[in-house]
């Protein structure tokens, strides 16, 4: 794989985490104590819930970010080799292999 793809799945990823967790905190909400399952649980579990999601999105928007940047950065160096002749390239590319 790719850098592209695999940052692709890392968003898909994440985004379906967030998805499903708001699922069950929706199925959280409408949940009613029975047998030793208790109210404090129930919140206990919301509570839990909130805190994930928030991690998940803190996730997503990192990966958003770094998609960002990357995509700068391939802009600048499509520029740098548009400007560059063909035997400059290759003297950089055999220079960055050296290294």
């Amino acid at each position: 794989m790719n850098y592209k793809q695999l940052h692709e799945r890392a968003i898909h990823k994440a985004e379906s985490k967030i998805s499903f967790i708001q699922i069950e905190m929706n199925a959280l909400e409408h949940e009613t104590p029975y047998m030793c399952f208790t109210q404090e649980m129930i919140e206990a579990q919301q509570a839990f819930k909130c805190k994930e999601i928030d991690t998940w999105r803190h996730i997503l928007d990192c990966l958003k970010v770094i998609g960002a940047q990357r995509m700068i950065e391939e802009e600048e160096l499509n520029k740098y080799e548009s400007r560059m002749s063909g035997v400059e390239l290759l003297q950089s590319l055999a220079d960055l292999n050296a290294q």
